[in-house]
């Protein structure tokens, strides 16, 4: 699928998303590729390369980069938001079973190969083609090497490179080894997270447990302040229990000496008494 500047992103994201679905063994490439025409048979590859080399299909090619990065990590979120659902073998919705495909993408994800180039690199694939070999025949490295050196040379201001950069990315949901291996490429998997089951009576306890713990808090708030006014105790209170008890013990003494006064009176007068009984 070829990704324009012009298109927009929730097309390419809705097809992108179905294809995946539909056709789970199969591999989705999108690229910023120019746009070709379909030629005729007795078109030759010259004409359709000078197709691809006008300016505007250059500057497309590399101006579409960020659109195609945009356009893949919303089909990979979501594709794989899809698929969290079905983790428990049942489709939440429809209720029905998971198909195998599922089951299979759903270990990984996705597999995303990633790879990025020159358009005229492309381009001299067609170019650079000896006239007297006929279609299909393969071509030596030498000669292809030599073409490339005139092509360069032989302009009238001398050397002239261009570069248009392009990028492709393949989305699958099994691994492509052939993909792989390749040095061009890079490739990654998205790992679909582990669904996390959520409790239908998750507000109802998460108010329980804010009303627990406000309770808790006064509980706390009223110890504190009940043992801050055990302990601040006010002096004068602790000053007129002291005088109260020293007035006690004050009168208690008294009591306890005059008592003994009074015995001693007494056992004086009996001695007296007793001697003038005598």
């Amino acid at each position: 699928m070829r990704i324009a500047s012009q298109g927009t992103l929730k097309n390419y994201v809705t097809f992108a998303v179905n294809f995946l679905k539909e056709h789970p063994t199969r591999s989705l490439t999108l690229h910023t590729l120019p746009f070709v025409p379909p030629s005729k048979d007795s078109v030759d590859s010259a004409s359709s390369s000078e197709s691809r080399t006008t300016p505007s299909n250059r500057q497309a090619s590399a101006s579409s980069i960020p659109q195609l990065i945009s356009v893949v990590e919303l089909v990979k979120r979501t594709f794989l938001s899809l698929l969290s659902p079905l983790l428990d073998g049942s489709d939440a919705s429809s209720g029905e079973k998971v198909d195998r495909w599922v089951e299979q993408a759903r270990e990984r994800g996705l597999w995303q190969y990633n790879e990025t180039g020159i358009l005229e690199d492309i381009e001299h694939e067609f170019v650079f083609q000896p006239q007297d070999k006929k279609a299909g025949e393969e071509t030596d490295e030498a000669e292809q090497a030599l073409e490339k050196l005139k092509h360069i040379l032989g302009g009238k201001t001398g050397p002239k490179m261009i570069h248009t950069p392009y990028m492709k990315i393949t989305l699958s949901t099994v691994p492509i080894p052939s993909l792989a291996s390749r040095k061009e490429v890079t490739c990654q998997s998205i790992i679909l997270p582990p669904r996390v089951k959520k409790s239908k009576n998750k507000g109802r306890q998460a108010r329980r447990q804010k009303l627990k713990q406000a309770l808790c808090r006064k509980t706390d708030e009223s110890n504190t302040i009940s043992a801050q006014t055990n302990i601040t105790t006010p002096l004068s209170a602790l000053a007129a229990v002291s005088e109260d008890s020293s007035a006690e013990g004050y009168a208690a003494g008294t009591k306890r000496t005059s008592s003994q006064t009074d015995g001693e009176k007494g056992v004086v007068g009996g001695k007296k008494r007793r001697k003038v009984l005598a």
